[in-house]
């Protein structure tokens, strides 16, 4: 194995970026500042980074995830507050710049008063699966409004995978079923973002703990703790010409104070050396696009 080298690749420290995706189309990093309400593009070949601010249309001002729609070049499905929305957003746009999603589908109102979109994931049927979480997130852990919803090609809502489909993976801050945190001293903070390497195995950011985990989830075994340079790791993905370039996200809202003893606080990294490789992010699949977006 090689040695691990972690590396910021962002000058600019974010807010909360999360929603990390590495899009195969163009080569480049996508994520999100999910309380700035903007979505990001890194090349990492010229480390040029591509930034746009989302319009709020009336649900909410966060974005939470970016992620590519198949078939469909430059449109990425995306999350607006407590709606689904699309972006058209080229490279070749300018580096900073306002865009106005485009509505897909909204939480009822009921949900929407109290909870708004997280996390979310395509499977190899290009469903996406999506949590949701409390808009309070100092309750975050008191009270279980959260819940996970798929959305088919069709933006049928209804209510993460495995690489073959054959069992379902989640994580939520306050259950943890696939491995138990508790019985392992050595584990710092709370699990966060995910995602799944070619062993169908776990690489879990752990938000105030400095660290992401490798877990094995059948058999509910720590197989090794990777230590990051700042306290709040929100998640990560694999990416890079041959996926095996591991891309972290962090935050930076409300630990200003810990950029003395962390000073890449709230900056995007790179992990190479790991001796893994990920596999190619799934795309969203949506029927009939041009009904929502004019070519």
């Amino acid at each position: 194995m090689s040695e691990i080298k972690i590396n910021a690749i962002s000058e600019t420290s974010f807010g909360l970026s999360e929603g990390p995706h590495w899009n195969e189309d163009d080569q480049t990093f996508i994520f999100v500042d999910i309380v700035n309400g903007n979505i990001h593009r890194y090349f990492l070949q010229t480390q040029r980074v591509q930034n746009a601010h989302l319009e709020d249309i009336g649900t909410g001002s966060t974005v939470s995830f970016i992620i590519p729609v198949e078939g469909a070049q430059d449109i990425f499905v995306i999350s607006v507050g407590t709606s689904i929305a699309l972006i058209k957003w080229s490279p070749t746009e300018p580096e900073n710049q306002t865009k106005k999603p485009i509505l897909l589908l909204s939480l009822n109102a009921k949900e929407a008063q109290h909870v708004q979109f997280n996390d979310a994931k395509c499977d190899t049927k290009g469903r996406l699966y999506i949590g949701t979480t409390i808009k309070d997130i100092e309750k975050v852990f008191e009270e279980n409004l959260g819940s996970l919803y798929s959305i088919d090609s069709d933006v049928k809502i209804s209510g993460l995978v495995s690489n073959d489909n054959r069992y379902f993976l989640f994580l939520s801050a306050n259950r943890r079923p696939a491995f138990e945190y508790k019985s392992h001293a050595e584990v710092r903070g709370f699990p966060d973002g995910m995602c799944i390497d070619e062993n169908d195995n776990l690489w879990v950011a752990c938000y105030e703990g400095s660290q992401i985990l490798n877990i094995d989830p059948k058999e509910g075994k720590l197989l090794r703790i990777l230590h990051m340079p700042v306290r709040n790791i929100t998640s990560c993905c694999w990416g890079g010409p041959d996926y095996s370039t591991l891309f972290v996200t962090s935050a930076g809202m409300g630990h200003e104070k810990e950029t003395e003893l962390y000073p890449d606080t709230g900056k995007i990294f790179t992990v190479t050396g790991l001796g893994v490789k990920g596999l190619p992010p799934k795309k969203y699949k949506i029927n009939n696009i041009s009904k929502f977006v004019r070519s």
